[in-house]
């Protein structure tokens, strides 16, 4: 099944950081609308690797998490297939690239700027039903 077909986790399950799938609803305060059937994603491996799909191209790199609360995300290397929707794509990996903090509200995963403005949204989904 594609990514479109999974359902959101409940609010009763306990989401982690590391290892879930986390999709993109917001980059930059604006709702993120994709036709393409890829869905942009992004997962945050336990052994520090970030890896993802920004709906055309896929993509990978490397993170540490300074504290409970500050992320750095390195450099993103990917694939450079031609698209029709570059800008978010491009907006994905620059947001990730500038996140410094992060948190989990039930299972949304929430990136912030060094300022603390919040520049990225994603919704954990349930890897079960995929």
């Amino acid at each position: 099944m594609g990514c479109s077909d999974t359902k959101n986790l409940t609010s009763q399950n306990v989401v982690s950081f590391t290892d879930t799938h986390w999709q993109v609803a917001q980059l930059n305060n604006i709702n993120i609308i994709t036709l393409s059937e890829k869905k942009p994603f992004v997962i945050f491996h336990a052994d520090k690797r970030v890896s993802g799909h920004a709906g055309c191209n896929g993509f990978g790199g490397e993170y540490i998490i300074i504290n409970e609360s500050e992320l750095q995300v390195g450099s993103l290397i990917g694939t450079q297939m031609a698209c029709d929707d570059l800008e978010n794509e491009n907006t994905l990996k620059r947001v990730l690239e500038n996140t410094r903090k992060f948190a989990i509200r039930t299972d949304s995963l929430i990136l912030s700027d060094s300022l603390q403005q919040p520049i990225a949204v994603f919704i954990a989904l349930d890897q079960r039903n995929q």
